[in-house]
């Protein structure tokens, strides 16, 4: 039940759920390269290999700069990688492909852990700040 609904209560499990994020966001990256690189039709298999373009390359770059975000628990960053995603995944079922959504789901999953462990950890990072602040003003 851990990998389908993380814990977040503290710290620790808060960063874990959102390296769920960042490891989406990598695998997104790479797999949209690799995507640049070949032409795939509805069967899935390999039609014709490519030069990569420069749109592939870009959203590459976007993705890594979102798991960049991730990594440095940005609240910012695993809202707008889900978007992004969302966005992707939309247009591309838009088009007739991924026919098949369990990858699609299980990666947008991801992406959610990641907004629910970077949304947890900075709350938790508030009130710890906020109680050892108030600890050192009644010490004096």
């Amino acid at each position: 039940m851990n990998a389908i609904w993380p814990n977040v209560s503290d710290l620790d499990s808060a960063k874990k759920a959102a390296r769920y994020g960042y490891g989406a966001a990598i695998a997104v990256s790479v797999l949209t390269i690799i995507e640049g690189f070949i032409s795939i039709d509805s069967n899935y298999r390999i039609v014709a290999w490519n030069r990569i373009g420069v749109v592939p390359l870009f959203q590459a770059f976007i993705m890594l700069l979102i798991a960049y975000g991730i990594n440095r628990m940005s609240r910012i960053a695993s809202v707008t990688g889900f978007l992004v995603f969302l966005a992707y995944i939309i247009s591309k079922w838009s088009m007739g492909i991924y026919p098949r959504p369990a990858v699609p789901i299980i990666i947008s999953f991801l992406y959610f852990h990641s907004i629910r462990g970077c949304f947890a950890y900075q709350s938790l990072l508030q009130s710890k700040k906020e109680s050892s602040s108030e600890k050192s003003v009644t010490d004096d």
